[in-house]
């Protein structure tokens, strides 16, 4: 409505768009799995970064690109 249909739709059977929207979260395995529960789709599982973060990304139903980080210290 905001957009009079001029946007790009996301669609879970397509690549993601060219962003990710990033969350900050305490415990991404918590994060991650309750995503999947709700019935988004896996991407990358949390996976430690070589500077400490544990990052996790997947796909809402609609398929929006998420990612979920813990704080960097």
């Amino acid at each position: 409505m905001n957009l009079q249909g001029k946007y790009i739709k996301s669609d879970i059977k397509e690549n993601p768009l060219g962003f990710e929207l990033g969350f900050t979260v305490e415990t991404v395995e918590t994060a991650y799995n309750k995503a999947l529960d709700e019935g988004a789709v896996a991407v990358s599982p949390p996976t430690k970064k070589p500077w400490g973060q544990t990052v996790a990304y997947i796909r809402s139903i609609e398929g929006t690109l998420i990612a979920f980080g813990d704080p960097v210290h």
